[in-house]
């Protein structure tokens, strides 16, 4: 599953403009992620590497998962949302960005 989203994901960004202006109305911080120079693409790397952790797109925003428990959401313009302590959000603050508690 993760890597048919992962797929689908760098398809619409990668292919043809109107993919991705699709993909960016559906999921707001797209470029961020799945681009190697974006400010989360760190995250997405760590989401495709562990199998705790899953993710999914919700009201424009990715939603990740840690065996089942939400822990951060990442939205477009705002910052990340902490709804846990995990590894993944200790990265993003060592990294410099500022995650904002829910």
């Amino acid at each position: 599953m993760k890597n048919a989203m992962a797929t689908w994901l760098w398809h619409c960004l990668t292919t043809n403009d109107e993919g991705f202006r699709y993909l960016k109305y559906v999921f707001a911080p797209a470029k961020k992620l799945l681009d190697a120079s974006g400010v989360y693409h760190q995250v997405w790397l760590d989401i495709q590497s562990d199998s705790e952790l899953t993710a999914v797109v919700r009201s424009r925003q990715l939603h990740v998962y840690r065996n089942g428990k939400k822990v951060l959401v990442l939205a477009g313009k705002s910052a990340p949302k902490l709804l846990r302590e995990d590894k993944l959000s200790a990265k993003l603050q060592a990294m410099g960005i500022t995650i904002s508690a829910k």
